[in-house]
């Protein structure tokens, strides 16, 4: 029997161009990622097959496929796949340095690139990422990952990762998977959902072929027509699957319809029962491997002599069950491979498993990374005493790789087996707790914290209360409640620090819980407490010569004096912080981390953003873009946004946030967004950003006196600018029920909140001095006098009592104060706007028509449109002179052919397409356009658009 493929696809044209039209857009530098769905046989391969023939001549095309180990697969198997392919074809020297200094990380992937180099402390999708992106400069690449639906959790992080950054590269990733198999609690279920549901993402769903293309693939196959009866029972009993409608063609004898097989699972196996049974015995050996076997491994297995092996797979390699790999042999379909596994009796199937583990762990000896699938085939045989110290070995295995994910599963499946085996802590090396520790450790690493802090609690359930493993446990308990932002993590980090104290030695450990401790407090307001921490963790390290601890103590050490008020002083300590750091990467972090943000809230953004940038290049130059380096992306943003350089800021958090950042990074990032949408005037936009943070929001607010302060002031904002001083009231409720004492530990951050207050009291005021209004009057009175000595008390000052005393003289002060560089680029629009009304309402209109030009000016300058629209309201309204509001701005060419289209409703890409400019260069048009124009929204500039056409015509 003979294999039988079609020269071409049939019924898959549409679908075949789509991947085509994807790879030439990666081929001009716009990444892009397919998902091919469809059920088993249904051509997903061959349309990846014809792709990469399509385009070989032009591409890269690296292919990977997942392998079917059950509930805990090897790590990374298909990008490891994928990177053989790469070292094949470039070397491995020049794959290390097309990796830089990230190659150590895709060790765990392919073990060829191992060094000796010191680790960046990149993660491996970085590492890969960043890889990717080089490797396509020379050549587009195409990455294929076949079968998603036995993907192992490490690679759907890695998948997750290249899904959402944001890459420089020619990439094209294409990945295939049966819908039939991904259930409610598959681990791959909710990524495959977030991806189909993306408009960066293009589906490829694959349907089963119509009675035409059926008849059409016969002729293919058989080169003769087919019609009548024969076809009809060939498309009925093939249900319009390829797979199928292939091997029924394959039959001997289909020519008659009495021959064909009856059910699906005959037809699966048809060429399987023709062989002999020393070849059906050899494809059972081969099931039970998996869908492809290296021959080494195969003949370690199979029981066969050479001759007898090599008869048998010749047998089933000509009757096209099986073909050829680079090393041994794979099964021509996985339906295949399925249908003669379950055709195995369970004997032996245990059999054959025991001796592919025995085989594997000949090769581990040696240094093969093949722990996973020792464990997979060890727990097959129901051999738990077996199987649990390879579980053990893999999850240690998965760990070096960095597989987090994968070092939890392992780990779990461990604790699952502990009771069965006798004498486990001997075997594991380790006890119980110690096994709990390390799971929930790996659990909080690959993100999944809830069942971190689930993993936690159970075994502080069953831990004695004064023994190291509580102490490790409990700070475990408290990272995790940190990174959830939820309550409990000052609370847990006591614990641990009282334990740990109680029992005595375990320095290093104690240290990193003062640490981490005064941290959190520091966080919450509690700096007089933090730093009392800090500084007692210091002197511990440095009795240690923990340099790097000591840097890191005095890194909060010295925050805690300066937003308690000593600027001076605590910039010293954050210098000192800087130099003690050394080439420690962490500690280098945590320093731009905090003194970036320290500079915003003292009022200078210049230094803060220089700062913050210089930490985002060394965050990217360890590998650490989506963790720290998107807290360092936040804190740039945040003076981007101050100095007014609005598409700076939004480019700059579009770029952040497709690195997928932790969630509490996200809420930071949306939080800046929000601030400057509330400047630019578009408050929907504002509230829709914070809206999906909400409940993270709340929580941090919970626990952190920066963050509450933070909320309480974007929430009032919005409120106020909707006119609705008892919103903006109650959002600050939060504020109100903390101390002004305590409030004064947090100098840069609650300073601003005078000028809210101030502005709830007055429009309170002007609707009839409720009595919330004099109470918010009162308030922002004492925060004033509070922060006197802050850098930026004398903007917020001036605004504040310009507020409350709402008259034209103290209006004239606070712009005069707005002019000063530590003042936010809308506080001068506003004071202006506020100057003008001040004047209408003392009568003076002609002083108010002659402020309204540089008002106006310094609005659409600073793109703050917010205040221009107010203001053009007000100069309508009080019949002032002078407004030009309808004035033709000055447009270049391009920009009013960019107008002309977005008055037709296209999108930037399409606005792209027919100007023949990138899509990035009409968002830089665009925003120029809607800052020239001083509207908020492009259907508002839409609108603006027909006359100021008409007047632009010839």
């Amino acid at each position: 029997m003979t294999i039988r493929t079609s020269p071409r696809t049939v019924g898959r044209e549409s679908e075949h161009a789509q991947l085509v039209a994807l790879f030439e857009a990666a081929e001009r530098g716009e990444p892009a990622l397919a998902l091919v769905s469809g059920e088993a046989g249904i051509g997903k391969s061959r349309l990846v097959s014809d792709l990469a023939a399509a385009v070989g001549g032009r591409a890269r095309v690296l292919v990977g496929h997942c392998v079917d180990l059950g509930r805990v697969g090897e790590a990374y198997t298909p990008f490891t796949a994928a990177l053989r392919v790469l070292i094949a074809d470039l070397g491995v020297d020049r794959v290390r340095e097309l990796a830089g200094p990230g190659a150590a990380a895709l060790s765990g992937m392919a073990p060829a690139l191992a060094s000796e180099a010191e680790p960046t402390g990149q993660q491996p999708y970085e590492a890969l990422a960043h890889l990717l992106e080089t490797a396509s400069r020379e050549q587009p690449v195409v990455l294929v990952l076949e079968d998603v639906h036995w993907m192992d959790r490490a690679s759907l992080g890695v998948l997750a990762y290249l899904a959402r950054v944001s890459l420089d590269a020619r990439l094209l990733v294409v990945a295939t998977y049966r819908p039939e198999d991904i259930g409610r609690t598959h681990p791959a279920r909710d990524l495959l959902g977030e991806l189909a549901r993306s408009r960066a993402t293009t589906r490829v769903e694959l349907g089963r072929l119509d009675r035409e293309d059926v008849r059409a693939l016969v002729g293919e196959l058989t080169g003769t027509a087919v019609a009548g009866p024969q076809l009809d029972a060939i498309a009925a009993r093939s249900d319009g699957v390829p797979f199928y409608l292939e091997e029924l063609v394959a039959v001997e004898g289909c020519d008659d319809e009495r021959a064909l097989p009856g059910g699906l699972r005959s037809l699966l196996l048809a060429r399987y029962e023709r062989l002999s049974d020393p070849a059906r015995a050899l494809a059972r050996a081969l099931s039970v491997g998996g869908l492809s076997v290296a021959h080494a491994l195969l003949e370690r297995v199979d029981g066969l002599d050479a001759t007898a092996r090599d008869a048998a797979l010749r047998e089933a390699l000509d009757a096209g069950l099986l073909v050829l790999t680079d090393d041994g042999y794979a099964f021509r379909h996985a339906l295949v491979r399925e249908a003669i596994l379950e055709d195995a009796l369970p004997g032996e199937r245990e059999r054959l498993h025991e001796r592919y583990a025995e085989a594997l762990e000949e090769r581990a000896a040696s240094g093969a990374r093949v722990a996973a699938a020792v464990a997979h085939h060890l727990a097959s045989t129901r051999d738990a005493a077996r199987a649990f110290p390879a579980s053990i070995r893999a999850m240690q295995e998965a760990r070096a790789s960095s597989a987090y994910a994968s070092a939890a599963q392992h780990a779990e499946q461990a604790l699952a087996m502990w009771d069965a085996v006798p004498d486990a802590e001997s075997t594991a090396g380790m006890p119980w707790l110690e096994l709990m520790g390390r799971a929930a450790t790996y659990l909080r690493n690959a993100g999944e914290t809830e069942r971190s802090i689930a993993v936690s609690r159970s075994a502080l359930a069953a831990c004695p209360p004064d023994s190291i493993h509580h102490v490790r446990l409990t700070r475990n308990l408290a990272r995790a409640l940190s990174n959830a932002a939820r309550p409990g993590s000052i609370e847990a980090y006591r614990d641990a620090l009282a334990t740990v104290e109680r029992i005595g030695g375990h320095e290093e450990l104690r240290v990193d819980l003062l640490i981490s401790l005064a941290g959190r407090l520091m966080l919450a307001g509690e700096r007089a407490d933090a730093r009392r921490l800090a500084l007692e963790g210091a002197a511990v390290a440095e009795r240690l010569g923990a340099t790097a601890l000591v840097s890191n103590a005095m890194n909060v050490a010295g925050l805690c004096l300066a937003h308690g008020g000593d600027l001076a002083a605590g910039w010293a300590e954050l210098e000192q912080a800087r130099q003690l750091a050394g080439e420690d990467r962490a500690a280098r972090l945590r320093y731009w981390v905090n003194a970036s943000d320290l500079a915003q809230r003292a009022g200078d953004p210049e230094r803060a953003l220089e700062l913050a940038r210089l930490g985002m290049a060394e965050a990217q130059a360890y590998g650490l873009e989506r963790t720290s380096g998107t807290v360092l992306a936040s804190n740039a943003a945040d003076p981007l946004a101050s100095l007014g350089r609005w598409d700076e800021v939004d480019a700059l958090i579009d770029r952040a946030l497709a690195a997928s950042p932790p969630s509490v990074n996200v809420t930071y990032l949306a939080v800046v967004r929000a601030w400057s949408l509330v400047w630019r005037g578009d408050l929907a936009a504002a509230a829709a950003t914070l809206e999906p943070h909400r409940a993270v929001l709340r929580s941090t607010a919970e626990n952190e006196i920066q963050a509450l302060l933070t909320v309480a002031r974007v929430d009032m904002e919005l409120a106020l600018a909707d006119g609705l001083p008892e919103v903006a009231w109650d959002a600050a409720a939060g504020v109100r029920a903390v101390p002004v004492e305590r409030l004064a530990l947090n100098s840069g951050n609650a300073v601003p909140l005078a000028w809210s207050f101030a502005r709830v009291a007055r429009l309170a005021g002007r609707r009839g001095g409720h009595a919330f209004g004099q109470e918010a009057g009162r308030l922002a009175e004492r925060l004033i006098d509070q922060f006197a000595g802050w850098p930026t008390h004398g903007v917020w000052s001036a605004l504040t009592r310009a507020e409350l005393a709402d008259d034209e003289p103290s209006w004239r002060a606070a712009a005069s104060a707005a002019e000063g560089r530590e003042a936010p680029v809308g506080l001068l629009p506003y004071a202006l706007a506020e100057q003008v009304r001040a004047r209408v309402e003392a009568g003076d209109r002609a002083g108010a028509r002659a402020l309204v030009p540089s008002a106006r000016a310094a609005a659409r300058e600073r793109g703050v449109l917010g205040v221009l629209r107010d203001l053009d309201a007000l100069a309508d309204e009080a019949g002032l002179q002078g407004r030009d509001g309808h004035a033709d701005p000055v447009l270049t060419a391009r920009e009013l052919q960019v107008l002309e289209l977005v008055a037709e409703g296209l999108s930037n890409g399409q606005i792209g397409q027919r100007l023949f400019i990138s899509t990035k260069t009409v968002s830089v048009h665009v925003s120029a356009i809607l800052r020239k124009l001083g509207a908020a929204t492009r259907t508002e500039a839409a609108h603006r658009a027909a006359d100021l056409l008409g007047a632009t015509a010839p």
